[in-house]
């Protein structure tokens, strides 16, 4: 019976993650890089302070100065986690602070802007993601994607490598990480703003927008295929963005 316990002691204390600290890190590290110079110009820096659920459930970026990144223990708890949904993660993060237009004003008396949540999206997979990940780990990728996601993303004028990769990583990264299970390539939100919603956006909006976010990163056109897409041509979605004229 002793032997039995000391056992099941040892076998608990060497418990397993998908990724540990380090390697989490080291994924913010990659995009911080990536993006020093954006930082640089902006006169901005982070600070990433590890904690607990407490403060955040997965990542938030706070409004001090200098910034401070807050990354929730709680990713290590993750069983299917990837380096690559930590970069979708970490770049909408990065994209409140370099992400560009739609604004939203942090506080009253306070000259810094951040981007809204949706254009934090877009900019993830327009122009983040496209930078960390290189050509062939977008081969790879794209190899394991199923065919009626390749079916289905090309319908909506998502038709390269790039584009179909970033989109399946930003699919797994919704699942994975904000535990989101009702979110297709199939569906779209088709509902319209009156106004630029400034906030977090539901599940598949988010995910219409991380496609968006890709099909205008790549080179392809659309108009040059013999098919009809349901696509925007990268264009942010109208679930959350507004076009003021």
């Amino acid at each position: 019976m002793l032997k039995f316990v000391t056992v099941l002691l040892i076998l608990f204390s060497f418990k397993s993650y998908s990724m540990d600290k380090k390697e989490i890190l080291s994924a913010w590290k990659d995009v911080n890089i990536a993006f020093f110079e954006e930082l640089k110009d902006l006169d901005e820096t982070v600070k990433v302070i590890w904690t607990n659920e407490e403060i955040t459930s997965v990542a938030a970026m706070s409004s001090t100065r200098p910034r401070e990144l807050y990354i929730s223990s709680s990713l290590l708890d993750l069983p299917n986690l990837k380096k690559t949904h930590l970069y979708n993660l970490f770049c909408h993060e990065l994209g409140h602070i370099v992400g560009g237009a739609p604004y939203v004003i942090e506080f009253a008396g306070d000259n810094r802007k951040i981007s809204t949540e949706g254009q934090a999206d877009y900019f993830t997979t327009k122009n983040c993601m496209k930078r960390l990940i290189d050509v062939n780990e977008i081969e790879s990728i794209h190899d394991q994607i199923a065919l009626e996601d390749i079916r289905s993303l090309t319908v909506r004028g998502c038709v390269g490598k790039t584009c179909q990769a970033l989109s399946i990583v930003s699919k797994e990264a919704l699942e994975v990480i904000g535990g989101f299970e009702d979110i297709s390539f199939e569906s779209v939100d088709t509902f319209k703003v009156p106004l630029t919603y400034l906030y977090q956006n539901n599940p598949q909006c988010r995910l219409d927008t991380f496609i968006a976010g890709a099909i205008s990163s790549n080179s392809y056109k659309t108009f040059n295929f013999q098919m009809t897409f349901s696509s925007s041509g990268g264009k942010r979605p109208s679930c959350w963005y507004r076009e003021l004229f």
